[in-house]
């Protein structure tokens, strides 16, 4: 303690003597130079023309701002293959927007984490947990992955509706087929409190297996 004590004059002299000379803008705290660059982020949906619209107008106060660039996403950039003109023309006014404004485009183009618009193009792009020791059944010439323990839904075989906790009042059980028409909204089971979303608005058939 003592040698700090005798150490802080001294070194507080020093500095006292080194503005004296220097003068006080020596010892001001400099200004940070700006970034080169400043991106902002942007997710639309270049489909509809209200969304190009948006982006043009967020791209010309980016530039107003200072920002040098965009970046921006949209879930079709995976899916390219599948979209026609009308898209590519949208795409288009992005980039003269963007040109327009001395603005750079970064797309997001390859999406990790939440992957579902790059894996929709290919499941198998998805890599695969390792499976050790896993049973199969042979029978008729084909190798069937068997559940260990086997896996079934209590009343999966759709012949009895008391099986399931509740259902929606357009459901109808028949011979094993569940079966409902006329759907306004989405058709639902509950087992045990996980609803189970099958069919669609012109109505649906579906045979029940265990």
């Amino acid at each position: 303690m003592r040698a700090h004590a005798r150490r802080t004059p001294i070194l507080a002299s020093l500095l006292l003597a080194h503005a004296a000379v220097t003068g006080p803008a020596a010892l001001a705290v400099q200004p940070a130079s700006p970034p080169p660059h400043r991106f902002a982020y942007v997710s639309a949906n270049l489909l509809v023309d209200e969304e190009v619209d948006r982006v043009e107008g967020l791209i010309t106060r980016a530039a107003a701002a200072g920002y040098t660039g965009v970046v921006l996403a949209d879930s079709k950039f995976c899916r390219l293959a599948d979209m026609d003109e009308r898209y590519f023309a949208r795409a288009r006014r992005i980039r003269t927007a963007a040109e327009s404004h001395h603005v750079a485009i970064v797309p997001c183009v390859f999406p990790l984490g939440y992957s579902e618009d790059l894996l929709s193009r290919d499941p198998n792009l998805a890599e695969g947990r390792p499976v050790q020791n896993a049973v199969f059944v042979v029978k008729d010439n084909a190798a069937t992955l068997q559940g260990e323990p086997v896996i079934s839904i209590p009343g999966g075989d759709m012949s009895d509706p008391k099986a399931w906790a509740w259902h929606d009042d357009n459901i109808t059980f028949e011979d094993g087929v569940t079966s409902a028409s006329g759907l306004g909204r989405g058709l639902r089971l509950d087992l045990s409190g996980d609803h189970v979303a099958v069919g669609d608005r012109d109505g649906f058939a579906h045979r029940g297996r265990e």
